[in-house]
């Protein structure tokens, strides 16, 4: 006390000073120790710390986004994707929305139709669910989720049997008008094992209820994850149009003659409807069509999710398996194989469907539908797609979306957000999809009055 102190650093290298000297003169000497083993490991840490995170923004950024986890390095890119979502959250939401990829040539039906539609024009990704398994986590909540309103409490099933005996199902959702004042219907086509109580089909189907129009879905054979349509018939679903879909729009056409039919497809249904309205052309008898998420040739998307993504593969498959294994056991069909060989896709064509439709093997495209060129489309025909696709490879993506180039018919909208089958829109996560379908097919409605 009462003496000046000067503290002297001298530093993890510990310079050479004479402390003693310098104490017995009267300075405070404070040398600090060297740095701990846990110190220096706690540095470490943040050194990777921030290494990861800016790999992981990175990959983030990265368009086309990658999905994979057929290995170590693709589960490992994924991994630090679904890390740099949740880091730039904050930035998703600054960026704000983004504008689709319109992709027309300007016919004056063009013009007429897209004026008619603004959410074409903007598309807010959910910030929070950017990332492909955030989206289905999501996803698989709300379909588990009971939800108000929703159309399965009133549904009323048609089920209509095929030469062969198998059954396709039509799901009617039961509203107030009668028949004769019905002036537009709606055919939504399921997806690749669904029904009418799936995501899409429900909100799909409760936006144009709401907006005066009948809606029936059609239930492929052996499909029906909520409400099953098991097999009564060797046969299964095929990847190409068939009678199946032929009959049932025929069925809904005669039922409202007089009403405007249109369609919309998620997926394998977005396919299926697209192939309708190509080989159809003018005797299409939807009068307009809104495929959603098809990819162009069955060959390469499918090959693409047995390699890329075999967790995905094995459990699509499965949810189309399960339907040929019961019927064997029930029936000891001949026509299946080994089915506890079934592991992928392929296997699924190979074992169930070429033997059931008693096709060619050595033929290619009959194992997964052949390519339909979309210059017979002669109805006005929205096709939606998503670069960030967990299904379709980017490269069918970029083709798909220039299919308006061959065709005027065609309207390609493409977003960067989204995955396969969802677009989660807003902080809340509600699905875009309703929206922008029931804009283009009123428009078209208007169009054709």
């Amino acid at each position: 006390p009462g003496v000046p102190a000067v503290i002297l650093f001298a530093g993890v290298a510990r310079m050479a000073v004479d402390t003693e000297e310098l104490a017995d003169r009267g300075w405070y000497i404070s040398v600090p120790p060297l740095a701990s083993e846990e110190t220096l490991g706690c540095g470490w840490v943040a050194v990777v710390a921030v290494i990861i995170s800016i790999l992981a923004i990175l990959e983030s950024l990265r368009q086309p986004r990658f999905v994979g986890h057929h290995n170590f390095i693709a589960i490992c890119r994924t991994a630090l994707q679904l890390l740099g979502d949740v880091l730039l959250v904050p930035y998703y939401t600054w960026q704000g929305p983004e504008e689709p990829e319109l992709g027309f040539q300007p016919t004056a039906i063009n013009q007429q139709l897209l004026a008619a539609c603004p959410s074409l024009k903007s598309y807010f990704c959910t910030p929070w669910l950017r990332h492909t398994y955030t989206a289905f986590s999501w996803y698989t909540l709300l379909e588990l989720l009971p939800l108000p309103n929703r159309p399965e409490h009133r549904l009323r099933r048609q089920a209509i049997t095929m030469p062969d005996g198998g059954t396709v199902c039509l799901d009617w959702v039961e509203d107030d008008m009668p028949d004769e004042e019905v002036t537009k219907v709606l055919f939504i086509a399921s997806t690749w094992a669904g029904d009418s109580l799936t995501f899409q089909a429900r909100k799909i189907a409760g936006r144009f209820v709401e907006d005066g129009w009948r809606v029936v879905t059609m239930v492929k054979r052996g499909c029906g994850l909520r409400m099953a349509n098991p097999l009564t018939s060797e046969r299964t679903f095929t990847l190409d149009i068939d009678e199946d879909l032929l009959t049932c729009i025929d069925v809904v056409a005669r039922a409202c003659p007089r009403a405007f039919l249109a369609g919309v497809g998620v997926s394998k249904g977005a396919m299926e409807l697209r192939s309708y309205a190509a080989r159809m052309g003018r005797a299409s008898k939807l009068s307009a069509v809104v495929a959603i998420d098809a990819g162009l040739c069955w060959n390469e998307c499918c090959e693409n999710v047995d390699e890329r993504l075999p967790v995905f593969s094995k459990m699509l498959t499965e949810a189309v398996l399960e339907p040929c294994r019961d019927y064997q056991r029930k029936h000891g069909s001949q026509k299946f194989g080994n089915l506890d060989g079934v592991l992928t896709s392929r296997d699924f064509f190979r074992d169930c469907v070429i033997p059931s439709r008693e096709l060619k093997m050595e033929v290619e495209p009959y194992m997964y539908g052949a390519t339909v060129d979309p210059v017979g489309v002669a109805v006005p025909c929205l096709e939606v797609l998503s670069y960030n696709d967990t299904l379709i490879p980017a490269s069918c993506v970029a083709d798909a979306s220039r299919m308006h180039q061959v065709n005027r018919n065609i309207i390609n909208l493409t977003t960067r957000g989204g995955t396969h089958g969802l677009r989660f829109s807003g902080w809340d996560g509600e699905c875009w999809l309703p929206s922008c379908t029931l804009e283009f097919l009123r428009a078209a409605y208007k169009l054709r009055q």
